[in-house]
């Protein structure tokens, strides 16, 4: 394939991509024909099959090139220092997130907003939530049986904050202090369980009335 079919070929998907999306702020993907989306794209129907059997199948597309960002941050070597409890670069990758989001606000909203595919959503929530949880247990152990349970409040509130940080355009806070702030909040979580180590028991034994 030349250089010039090469530039036609990605022009012409990216119109399909940005059609796509634009309708995904108000349609369900089963909702969206063939015929609405060339429309909104500006080509013929005869091109968009040169390129895609369906209109789910461009979704799927997009949804790849998020999964496969969102892998390749999971991959990446953010490794705190035990020692160090102020080591907020732990929770880099938070801002590799935001970044994500905001690279790609209209993939994220169709992504995770109204009109998107509750399965693939929790696929990204888990990928997501064992970052935390990674991120959870370097800082404080397996030693406690009900962190994960614990961490489970922790977690969900933190991939809210980045969904929320993707849809509200005008009080995006910065990532890098959104980061900071997800770290503290963790470290909040870490430090109460370290002060508290009867948790365990605590939650197990009904006869315990308080912790201490």
């Amino acid at each position: 394939m030349s250089d010039q079919m090469d530039k036609r070929v990605i022009r012409t998907r990216k119109r399909l991509h940005n059609a796509l999306l634009k309708l995904m702020k108000t349609k369900n993907i089963r909702e969206i024909t063939v015929k609405e989306l060339v429309e909104e794209a500006g080509i013929n129907r005869s091109t968009f099959y040169l390129h895609y059997n369906s209109v789910p199948e461009i979704l799927e597309s997009l949804q790849q090139f998020y999964l496969d960002k969102v892998l390749e941050i999971s991959k990446k070597d953010y490794v705190p220092d035990p020692e160090n409890h102020e080591d907020t670069d732990a929770f880099s990758f938070v801002v590799d997130l935001l970044m994500l989001s905001f690279d790609h606000l209209d993939l994220c909203y169709a992504i995770f907003g109204p009109h998107g595919d509750p399965v693939f959503q929790q696929k990204i929530t888990k990928i997501i939530e064992d970052m935390i949880m990674n991120r959870i247990y370097q800082i404080l152990g397996h030693k406690y049986r009900v962190s994960h349970f614990l961490s489970t409040f922790y977690i969900q509130g933190c991939i809210m904050m980045l969904i929320e940080w993707t849809f509200q355009p005008s009080i995006r806070p910065n990532p890098e202090k959104m980061a900071i702030l997800s770290y503290r909040l963790v470290m909040a979580f870490v430090h109460f369980i370290e002060d508290h180590p009867e948790i365990d028991q605590w939650l197990m034994d009904d006869s315990i009335p308080s912790i201490s």
